[in-house]
């Protein structure tokens, strides 16, 4: 979750990401990443069905997710049943 501040320049607000305590500015995934719900999903159907079709039988996900899905394949040391 980020967290933001206001700045005012000449009745102009912008808006600045806040960096938390202990939190790096590359902490943070380049690429799209599922909700707990999607990834409980995914975890399901990737043992029958592999990364594109679980992806594409998910409401909300799409290939912008395989690199969140790798990532959730290798945390949770998942393997597709094969035959």
């Amino acid at each position: 979750m980020r967290f933001y501040r206001s700045i005012t320049f000449h009745r102009t607000v912008f808006e600045q990401p806040v960096e938390r305590i202990g939190e790096s500015p590359n902490a943070h995934a380049n690429y799209p990443m599922m909700n707990e719900t999607q990834i409980a999903q995914f975890k399901a159907l990737y043992l029958l069905h592999g990364t594109e079709k679980s992806l594409d039988m998910i409401k909300g996900c799409s290939h912008k997710h395989r690199e969140h899905a790798r990532v959730i394949i290798r945390e949770h040391n998942l393997q597709r049943k094969r035959g």
